[in-house]
């Protein structure tokens, strides 16, 4: 495990090098957020997808990250937050809607009864 550990923080520090020396590559950003997930580094890996958002404009796929790592650390609010934007820029998805009754169940103010 430990090694595994380490390889991911070398492939970080490599992604690291590779988004300064190309940083119009999308790719870069999105793998380096994702060596910092699988290392529970949330605060690197939301760093890294505003700075996504930052160079590339609104990404759908930023937003569900976003939700997920939330999610992960049990910040309830802040992923109902990234569903209701996504609501707002895809009022006609339904599986949004899905999502936030979802989180709204699990903050409790939403009961699905039989």
């Amino acid at each position: 495990q430990l090694k595994k550990a380490k390889d991911f923080i070398e492939a970080s520090e490599m992604l690291e090098k590779l988004v300064a020396l190309e940083p119009d590559d999308k790719q870069h950003y999105y793998d380096l957020a994702n060596t910092y997930i699988y290392q529970k580094a949330y605060s690197s890996a939301l760093s890294t997808y505003q700075k996504i958002e930052d160079k590339f404009g609104f990404e759908e796929g930023v937003v569900l990250q976003r939700k997920q790592i939330y999610l992960n650390q049990n910040k309830l609010k802040e992923a109902l937050g990234e569903v209701e934007l996504l609501i707002t820029y895809f009022p006609e998805e339904t599986k949004y809607y899905g999502m936030k009754g979802h989180i709204l169940n699990m903050q409790g103010k939403y009961i699905i009864t039989s």
